[in-house]
């Protein structure tokens, strides 16, 4: 379905063992998807939130 995909990352904090990423994900169909053609991109930014430590 997703012919590629790649990140930008734009914002990045750290506090302890958390570590928060502001990115935006960009994928290119490969298929169409709705209205949606093959070859058209789909963003999403999101801040996802990923531990850092080993607890």
């Amino acid at each position: 379905m997703i012919r590629r995909q790649r990140f930008e990352f734009h914002h990045a904090a750290a506090t302890g063992d958390q570590v928060a990423l502001e990115v935006t994900w960009i994928g290119v169909l490969a298929v169409p998807v709705g209205a949606l053609a093959a070859g058209s991109e789909m963003r999403r930014r999101s801040p996802p939130f990923s531990p850092s430590g080993t607890d």
